[in-house]
């Protein structure tokens, strides 16, 4: 069947960014680069039993919401923004229906509460960027679907003092293979790794907040003050209270939402650091352990953000939060697969889904940012 074209029409776009499509004998096919209702020509690229993913080949139906991109390195083959091709306003519509999508089959939500909140802007808003040095050590990004690397001069979603970094850089030493360039808004502070890695400081909600170069921070400030408000919405009059800010990183939640008493735990010791600089003074602690070997030193503390990686929570995960005690949980996901899986763990765990805010802090990619506010059933109940 590799090799084969097939004419099918998109059903609907899933986690991960693809389009869904079956064919008349029912097997699933999953397409980039497409959006629903459109019907389209793919070239099956791998097959398994039930599925076969595919290349674009043509579109023969387009959708009102597609659009040419305004990035000219996409038609060059540059795989990282997979989401050009959809206009902006309907790109976080999309998002918000992928993320009920996985409540309702994933966590077996009958009627998920799923909301749609901010988005940054479409250009100029990640202040880092991760680059691959061709075999001549030019900067660049891995072309879709392949390790080529496409040489680029500047990049329309970085901010400018990226883009300035990156035109100062001629070329990179041979044997390097990846660069990251990290530009501070609120400092102009710029930090190039390898090569000449330096702090930056950025200002969120108020707050001047320290990163290493070993440190993970937000696609850009925009997108850090976007997700503060999220979470400072979901908790509502929880914030400025004692609460547990976990993968906490360099600090962000505890510093604009915590209140006295509250704790940062996270095991990436440069994170740590920088996270007793951004709240110092505060009555916080930092605790550079991971969430599932984090012994609870006290119970007082009635909420906690979560931001794991990637895969999420995870079993472990929400073990700790059940072992943590706490009465009330604003869950921070990049991926929505693994934001229901936690969603039917968590509920499994006493929990209650009250609502998830989807937001788009990376436009023009398939990539979701999601704020979800759980609370213990038994918080619920009267006292006795």
């Amino acid at each position: 069947m590799v090799g084969q074209r097939v004419t099918v029409k998109i059903d609907k776009l899933v986690g991960g960014g693809d389009g869904l499509a079956r064919q008349d004998d029912g097997r699933v096919v999953f397409v980039p680069g497409v959006l629903p209702g459109e019907r389209v020509v793919a070239e099956v690229v791998s097959a398994k039993k039930d599925f076969a993913k595919t290349r674009l080949v043509e579109v023969l139906d387009a959708s009102a919401d597609r659009r040419r991109a305004p990035c000219p390195y996409v038609a060059a083959g540059c795989g990282g923004c997979d989401w050009q091709h959809i206009a902006p306003a309907a790109q976080l519509r999309l998002k918000a229906q992928i993320v009920e999508e996985a409540l309702r089959r994933t966590a077996r939500l009958a009627t998920p509460s799923v909301g749609i909140g901010a988005a940054v802007d479409e250009a100029g808003y990640r202040t880092t960027l991760r680059m691959a040095a061709d075999d001549h050590g030019r900067l660049g990004f891995r072309g879709r679907q392949s390790h080529r690397v496409v040489v680029v001069d500047r990049c329309m979603v970085a901010a400018e003092g990226v883009n300035r970094a990156l035109a100062a850089i001629d070329q990179i030493a041979r044997g390097t293979d990846e660069v990251t360039i990290r530009a501070g808004l609120s400092s102009g502070d710029v930090s190039v790794t390898p090569g000449a890695p330096g702090t930056i400081t950025e200002r969120v909600a108020g707050v001047d907040l320290r990163v290493s170069p070993g440190s993970f921070f937000q696609s850009g400030p925009q997108a850090a003050h976007l997700l503060v408000d999220a979470v400072r919405q979901a908790a509502g009059d929880l914030v400025g209270t004692a609460m547990i800010d976990a993968y906490g990183g360099i600090g962000l939640f505890a510093a604009t939402v915590g209140g006295p008493g509250s704790l940062i735990v996270e095991s990436n010791a440069a994170a740590t650091a920088d996270a007793h600089v951004n709240v110092a003074g505060r009555s916080i602690a930092v605790a550079t352990t991971t969430v599932e070997e984090w012994k609870v030193d006290r119970t007082d503390r009635r909420w906690m953000v979560a931001d794991p990686a990637r895969a999420g929570l995870g079993r472990d995960g929400v073990a700790a939060v059940v072992r943590s005690e706490v009465h009330h949980l604003v869950l921070v996901s990049c991926d929505p697969v693994a934001m229901a899986r936690d969603t039917a763990l968590l509920v499994d765990a006493g929990f209650v889904h009250r609502h998830s805010t989807v937001l788009d802090l990376f436009p023009n990619t398939h990539h979701v940012e999601v704020v979800t506010r759980f609370d213990r059933a038994v918080a619920d109940r009267p006292a006795s």
